[in-house]
């Protein structure tokens, strides 16, 4: 998820709940399930890139981005900027409907609100969670594309994979046999 991108997928997102009038719990883009986090901010970094191009276990890639992130975040403190410039934002849709967005730790977070007569009357937001868990999202890709690992070491592994997307709340791992 780049930056530049960002105004769109939030457009298409509110369209999306405006006309729907629906809570948006797989939320997509272009037909996609978009990972967001540090992996997504840094994408376009030269060791991002070559970690993929090398590809590397995502788990490590995640990790080597948010790491990335710590020092970008730590570099803008050193400066005095503000670290919430450029990782936070807002828009209006007119007609007292208005979206929020916040690069957090975790990913991208959305909150949407449609206020009528001084009143909100409709209040959604879109957490990381909902992006990375998208069933055809981050980690149904990391799944799919597992090595052979033994049994032992499997469950392991699949926890590394859900810690690396962090999802914030209680998860449990059942590893099925066929």
């Amino acid at each position: 998820m780049k930056d530049s991108d960002i105004a769109d997928i939030l457009t298409d997102l509110a369209l999306e709940w405006e006309q729907s009038g629906q809570i948006i719990s797989t939320p997509q883009w272009q037909q996609q399930a978009l990972e967001t986090g540090a992996w997504s901010y840094h994408q376009h970094h030269a060791l991002i890139k070559s970690l993929r191009e090398a590809h590397y276990d995502p788990m490590l890639i995640r990790l080597v981005a948010r790491i990335s992130d710590l020092v970008e975040l730590l570099a803008l403190l050193a400066k005095r900027t503000q670290p919430g410039i450029g990782r936070s934002g807002a828009m209006s849709r007119g007609n007292g409907i208005g979206l929020g967005w916040v690069k957090t730790a975790r990913g991208l977070l959305v909150h949407h609100i449609m206020v009528e007569n001084d009143a909100v009357r409709q209040y959604r937001i879109i957490a990381p969670t909902e992006w990375n868990f998208h069933p055809q999202g981050a980690l149904r890709c990391a799944l799919t594309n597992w090595r052979e690992w033994a049994p032992s070491q499997l469950r392991g592994w699949v926890d590394l994979q859900v810690l690396g997307l962090d999802p914030c709340v209680q998860y449990q791992v059942e590893i099925e046999h066929a």
